[in-house]
């Protein structure tokens, strides 16, 4: 990073396990796929909070 560009931060991110009704497709939660979405973005960091939710609660951790 050069000394006059701006860091781009994603303020609110998820993981989780698929889980249909919400991420219907598969590589939707995977953390190696946001890092890949992350990157073809342009974001050099995330704030990553956590999915609390009954139906997947090692997502919980």
């Amino acid at each position: 990073m050069s000394e006059n560009s701006m860091r781009v931060i994603d303020a609110h991110v998820h993981t989780l396990d698929n889980y249909q009704p919400m991420a219907p497709f598969e590589d939707m939660g995977r953390v190696d796929r946001l890092l890949h979405w992350m990157d073809d973005a342009g974001v050099d960091k995330a704030v990553m909070l956590p999915v609390e939710a009954d139906f997947s609660p090692e997502n919980n951790e």
